[in-house]
Order: C-alpha cells, then structure tokens, then sequence
C-alpha cells in the first residue's frame, strides 16, 4: 500500500512529532509513505519515509498577510507534487490549517482514493472566537468549507473526546438546516 500523507508543520526531530511518528508505524506495517511537507528540505528517513517539500516558509511571528501566502504557497504546490505521485492508495491528511484538507479533498477527487483527515485542531472555531476572523461573510466560507471537507473525508480522526464532541454537534446542527 502506498500512502501520501500531507502535513504542512511536519516535524522530525522537535516537539511536533506525531506525523513523524505515525509514519514510522505505517512503514513498520509494510506500507511506503510519501510525505508532502511544507518545511525542510526533500529527502529520505533512515526509515524510508520519502519527504517532500514545498519550500514553504512559515513561523508564528509572520503578519496574518505573510500567513495568508504561507498557506496558498503549500495548498499550490502540495496539490502539484501530490499530482505527480504515482499509483497512491489512500491520501492521510493532517489539519492545521484547515486549507490542508482542501488538499486531500481535490487529490481525493483526482487520483479516486480514500481521503482521511486528521483533525489536530478546532479550525476554525478557535480562531473566530479569539476574534482573528470577524467577517460574517468569511465566518460563513470557512465554516462552509470545513463541513465540505468532513463530508468528502472517507474517514476522519481526532485526537481527543472534545474535538470529536465538537465534531459531533456540528454534524447536528447540519442535518437539522
């Protein structure tokens, strides 16, 4: 089984690890996986996880209109590279940001294969409530978006209770509109 897994912040030696982490146990299970990330330099593990990058530079302090492009710049060319990748069985996408899925929804839709996405964060909810985003509008098309990607997820993983209480309610209130 080949697997591409698409991680923006992926990380191997700091303290976001997971991805890392979880590709290990997947190569350990005989799969080979390809990893689109967003920072770093392509290469192979001594695992044998093949990374590849899109060069995109990003950090906490950048001005929201320098994180903007941070996030085009990865949604473009993950979408490119992910294109490229050959004869893939299922697509693993882990969020933040939430353009991330968008990602996995398209080469979901392009290649035929399953799409799972990995929900690490309550995007966009936490940046709405901390006033970060404050159009209606705007509040209207990334929630919008966000239900566009639970519903073209083959499978969604969260990593606590809470997110997936969440999850749930939203849901909900869907089905009731």
């Amino acid at each position: 089984m080949k697997l591409l897994y698409i991680h923006q912040h992926y990380e191997e030696n700091k303290g976001a690890t997971r991805s890392y982490e979880l590709s290990k146990r997947f190569l350990e299970h005989g799969a080979e996986v390809v990893m689109i990330s967003g920072q770093g330099d392509s290469h192979i593990t001594k695992e044998g996880l093949v990374v590849k990058s899109t060069h995109t530079p990003y950090h906490q302090k950048m001005s929201t209109i320098r994180r903007i492009w941070a996030f085009i710049h990865f949604f473009l060319w993950s979408i490119l590279l992910g294109m490229r990748e050959k004869k893939i069985d299922k697509i693993y996408v882990t969020s933040t940001p939430l353009t991330v899925g968008l990602v996995g929804l398209i080469l979901s839709k392009w290649k035929r294969r399953p799409f799972i996405f990995e929900v690490r964060d309550v995007w966009p909810d936490v940046p709405i409530h901390l006033g970060f985003i404050q159009n209606r509008w705007l509040i209207q098309l990334v929630k919008w978006l966000e239900m566009l990607i639970y519903k073209g997820a083959t499978h969604i993983v969260v990593l606590s209770e809470g997110m997936r209480q969440n999850l749930l309610q939203k849901k909900k209130s869907q089905q009731v509109k």
